[in-house]
């Protein structure tokens, strides 16, 4: 997957700085979104968690824009069972991801109010991962946190709808499906002489669907 995202944006790139470069009125824009994000791939089955994004970009030509974002994905969950040992456990998990991304995209107006587009990008997924244990039989309570970064790579679809008419301002609706390698977590911590041990792996793929208001200039 990592190869497949590379060599589509390199390509697309290099055609953006290859290519002539035509006049655009207000071509640099800048916004920001908010909106769900439902985890697929080893967390399928997770609560939706909220994610968010702000981002900048510029338009080569009305058809060809590259963009650059940062953003946030916050997830929880809880867990409950039994372990090796036999012992009742409950766990409170949370996973906090900060991805920083470029885009290629491709726009397609349909009219001065409306502008449809879709694209690829790449990008380092920096995730942190905590977890809060409770044995209530056995009173002992662990928690602990850690971190991994990771590379990923994303398709999006979306569209941009202007109040006035190819103005400032614009209202974006966009739907990005993220895959990613795989984070690997490590959790210790310590109670009165009792050692709790927690091995982490997951990838951090899902679908965000987001909304928000950006500024063209």
């Amino acid at each position: 997957m990592r190869h497949i995202f590379n060599v589509a944006v390199s390509i697309l790139f290099c055609l953006i700085i290859s290519g002539p470069a035509l006049a655009v009125d207000s071509p640099t824009y800048f916004g920001g979104n908010l909106g769900g994000f439902i985890p697929t791939g080893d967390l399928e089955g997770e609560d939706t968690s909220i994610t968010g994004n702000i981002h900048g970009g510029h338009y080569f030509t009305e058809n060809v824009a590259l963009e650059f974002g940062i953003g946030g994905v916050f997830s929880s969950y809880s867990d409950e069972g039994e372990d090796r040992d036999g012992d009742y456990f409950e766990e409170d998990s949370y996973i906090e991801v900060v991805p920083l991304t470029i885009s290629v995209k491709v726009l397609l107006p349909v009219s001065d109010n409306v502008e449809f587009y879709g694209g690829l990008g790449i990008g380092t997924y920096v995730a942190t991962y905590k977890a809060e244990v409770y044995y209530p039989d056995l009173d002992l309570e662990f928690e602990d946190t850690d971190r991994d970064t990771v590379f990923g790579g994303h398709t999006i679809l979306g569209a941009n709808f202007y109040p006035s008419g190819s103005g400032a301002v614009f209202i974006n609706l966009q739907a990005k499906y993220t895959v990613t390698d795989e984070a690997s977590f490590s959790i210790r911590d310590y109670d009165r002489g009792y050692v709790y041990r927690e091995r982490v792996r997951t990838d951090l793929d899902g679908l965000g669907l987001m909304a928000g208001v950006g500024f063209r200039f």
